[in-house]
C-alpha cells in the first residue's frame, strides 16, 4: 500500500501538531503534497517576510498605529511558510489563488526559490509569457507533473501528480481609483499587474491534456490530481469550483486532492469517463487537518494494480498557545509578548526612533470625505482607498514625527 498525505489553504499556518504528525509519516511508501494557498500574511513570521518590517508594538494614545522596525527588502527568498513545506520534504506543492496575490516578480522569485531548494511546485495550466522571462515561446511555470517511485519488494509503484490552479483569481479588485471594486475580470492574464507576464488555461481542458501525456509517456500506476479549486461551483458569481467536472471528464484519474473552499471531505466518490471511479478528498484550511488516503494495490500480470482508495482527515484540536495556529489567544500577555503584541509608550517611541534610523510609525486616518494632505517629507502616504459599504475613506500614512503623527490625527480623523 501507499499512503498519501495532503494539505491545502495553509495561509501561512504550520502548527506543532501539524510538524509532529508530517514526522510521524514513514516516508518510504508515501507521498506528502499540498494543494494551494500556502503563502499568506496570516502570520507573523510572514507577514515580516512580505513587509521586510518587524512589529516592535502598538503605540498606545490618540494616534495609535504599528510601531515597526525595516529589517531587510520585502518578500526576499523563501517566506517562511515555503521553508516548512521544504524543511518538511513535501513532493510537490500547487500554486492557489492566493500566491498570485503576490507581485508577479515576487511569485516568479518564489518559484524559483522553490525550485532551488527542491521542492516541486506545479500548476499545469499556469504559463509565463515569453516577453517576461526573455524566451523564444511562452513557457509553463514548472514541469506540469511529477512522479514518484514508491520502492517495494517486486518493482517499484509508480505514481504521476499532476497539479492545477483555479483560473478565477481576481475576484475582487480592492483599490482602484481609491475605490473597492468587485470585478468579473477575473483571469490572472487580465490583472493590470500579471498582464503580458502571466496567463492560466483553462484547468479542465489543461488536466484532460496533461493527464493524456502522462498515461502515454509514463503509464503510471496511479494518477493523482491536485486542483487548487472546491468541489462545488460558486453561485451566483464566478464558478472557480471545478472538482465535480474535473472528475467526470478528466480520464485516468484515481485520486483528486481539492483545495481552496477551506472544507473537510473525508471521501467523496464520482464515475471518471469510462466508468472509473474517481476518489475525492479535500484537507480543510490553516493548518486543522492532514488528508490521508491509502491506496492498495496488487501486482498482477507483471504489473501493479489499484485495488482500492480509502481516504479520512487526521483532524487537530486548536492550541490556543501555538502562534502558528489561527485562533492563537493574543488576549494573553505571554502570547501578545511572543508574536510582538506589545504597548508601545510614547517616550519609548521618541528614543527607538532616536536610536534606530530605521523605526517607524505605521498608523491610520479613517474619514468621511476625501482628504488632500499637504505636501511634507516627515509623512508618507502609502495607500488610501473608499470603502463603499462603510462609506469612508481610509489612508495609511508612514512616519517617523509623532508630534506630526498627532497633529494629522486630530485634524483630519473621523470624529
Amino acid at each position: 500500500e501507499v499512503k498519501i498525505y495532503n494539505t491545502t489553504d495553509l495561509h501561512s499556518h504550520f502548527t506543532k501538531q501539524m510538524k509532529n504528525e508530517i514526522k510521524k509519516i514513514d516516508r518510504k511508501n508515501s507521498i506528502l503534497i499540498d494543494a494551494g494557498d500556502t503563502v499568506d500574511i496570516q502570520t507573523v513570521d510572514d507577514s515580516q517576510w512580505s513587509s521586510g518590517e518587524k512589529s516592535l508594538g502598538y503605540l498606545d494614545n490618540i494616534v495609535g498605529g504599528n510601531v515597526v522596525e525595516k529589517i531587510k527588502k520585502p518578500m526576499e527568498g523563501l517566506s517562511p511558510i515555503s521553508k516548512e513545506l521544504v524543511n518538511a520534504k513535501y513532493d510537490a506543492a500547487v500554486l492557489g489563488n492566493h500566491e498570485f496575490y503576490l507581485p508577479p516578480d515576487a511569485l516568479k522569485d518564489l518559484i524559483y526559490n522553490y525550485k532551488k531548494n527542491g521542492l516541486n511546485i506545479l500548476s499545469a495550466n499556469t504559463f509565463f509569457n515569453k516577453e517576461y522571462i526573455n524566451s523564444s515561446k511562452d513557457e509553463r511555470i514548472s514541469e506540469p507533473y511529477v512522479i514518484k517511485e514508491v520502492p517495494n519488494k517486486s518493482n517499484a509503484i509508480k505514481i504521476a501528480v499532476v497539479g492545477v490552479t483555479t483560473n478565477t483569481i481576481n475576484e475582487e479588485e480592492a483599490f482602484k481609483d481609491g475605490k473597492e471594486k468587485f470585478s468579473d475580470d477575473v483571469y490572472i492574464q487580465n490583472n493590470p499587474n500579471y498582464k503580458g507576464k502571466f496567463y492560466m488555461t483553462d484547468m479542465v481542458d489543461e488536466s484532460i491534456k496533461v493527464v493524456k501525456e502522462v498515461k502515454e509517456k509514463e503509464n503510471p500506476d496511479m494518477i493523482i490530481l491536485v486542483a487548487h479549486s472546491g468541489e462545488k461551483p460558486k453561485i451566483p458569481r464566478h464558478s472557480g469550483n471545478r472538482i465535480q467536472e474535473l472528475a467526470k471528464k478528466v480520464p485516468y484519474v484515481d485520486l483528486i486532492i481539492a483545495g481552496h473552499t477551506h472544507e473537510f471531505i473525508d471521501q467523496h466518490e464520482y464515475t471518471g469517463p469510462n466508468g472509473k471511479k474517481v476518489v475525492v478528498t479535500q484537507s480543510g484550511r490553516h493548518s486543522k487537518g492532514l488528508g490521508e488516503s491509502i491506496a492498495k494495490f496488487k501486482f498482477k500480470d507483471n504489473k501493479w494494480k489499484l485495488e482500492s482508495i480509502k481516504s479520512k482527515n487526521i483532524k487537530f484540536k486548536t492550541d490556543k498557545n501555538d502562534s502558528e495556529d489561527a485562533d492563537f489567544d493574543t488576549s494573553k500577555e505571554e502570547n501578545r509578548k511572543k508574536v510582538g503584541f506589545n504597548t508601545v509608550s510614547e517616550e519609548k517611541f521618541r528614543k527607538l526612533v532616536k536610536d534606530n534610523k530605521n523605526v517607524v510609525l505605521k498608523f491610520n486616518i479613517l474619514s468621511d470625505k476625501k482628504i488632500s494632505f499637504p505636501k511634507d517629507s516627515r509623512v508618507i502616504l502609502e495607500q488610501e482607498y473608499f470603502a463603499e459599504k462603510e462609506n469612508e475613506y481610509i489612508y495609511y500614512l508612514t512616519t517617523r514625527d509623532l508630534d506630526l503623527a498627532k497633529k494629522y490625527t486630530q485634524l483630519y480623523s473621523k470624529k
